[in-house]
């Protein structure tokens, strides 16, 4: 069924969970300290830390869609874009490697170009249009440190990963001016073009906090008995690392 509503865009209900995540962080973060350790002399040393048997911490990205597009589903290079939260769980198995999981809010805006070839979603053309997409997304990495005696910190590391995604959430946004000169934004949600499962491999070249990202999509986020031309795959990007 589709619903088309003419009304300001909404915020995804992820960014409800993006909130939440950044409300329980800061207040992880801004606890009284009771007592200090002096870890040179504790007899229980600490497992958990940067480069220590594991760590756990927040981080934040975003990143530009790249890539060639395809006719029919022309794109606007430069604001189309991702961002995306979440947190990792790091587990060290040497000095040069460790491995981990990762789960992660993704929103992903598609800019439309508006041409006479346009078939996505529709032929109409309006004076804006983009296609969100809102999903949860649970990977799996690998991490190869280039620097083994870095000391309890991140260092220099290449992370290769892999991961699956949930598109819990879909919507089409179209903006058009009305004869008055007011503008009119419609949202339309729930059509059945677009698949719910998606898998990406993603690459991380990181210096401490920030990285540089790359990362692929192999499947379509159109069902193929719509005949549609599919978005870039690729999304390039910074990632910032939020832990202590």
């Amino acid at each position: 069924m589709t619903q088309f509503k003419n009304k300001l865009f909404r915020p995804p209900f992820g960014l409800s969970l993006v909130l939440l995540m950044i409300i329980l962080f800061n207040h992880g973060q801004a606890q009284t300290v009771l007592l200090n350790v002096d870890r040179a002399t504790d007899s229980i040393p600490s497992k958990i830390g940067p480069n220590l048997k594991r760590y756990i911490y927040p981080f934040m990205k975003f990143g530009f869609v790249l890539g060639p597009d395809e006719r029919g589903a022309r794109i606007k290079y430069g604001s189309s874009v991702e961002f995306a939260i979440g947190f990792r769980t790091k587990y060290k198995i040497g000095s040069v490697y460790s491995l981990g999981w990762e789960l992660q809010y993704n929103y992903t805006a598609f800019k439309l170009n508006q041409d006479s070839l346009k078939k996505v979603p529709n032929s109409f053309q309006n004076k804006k249009e983009r296609i969100d997409f809102s999903a949860i997304r649970l990977g799996f990495f690998n991490r190869l440190n280039f620097d083994p005696f870095r000391g309890n910190a991140m260092g220099k590391y290449l992370d290769l990963c892999i991961a699956g995604e949930w598109n819990y959430g879909r919507q089409n946004v179209t903006k058009n001016d009305l004869p008055d000169g007011s503008m009119v934004t419609s949202v339309i949600r729930k059509q059945p073009y677009y698949t719910d499962l998606n898998a990406y491999a993603e690459a991380r070249l990181g210096l401490s906090r920030l990285s540089f990202y790359a990362n692929y999509r192999f499947t379509d986020l159109f069902r193929p008995r719509f005949d549609f031309p599919e978005f870039p795959r690729m999304i390039l990007g910074l990632e910032l690392s939020l832990g202590n």
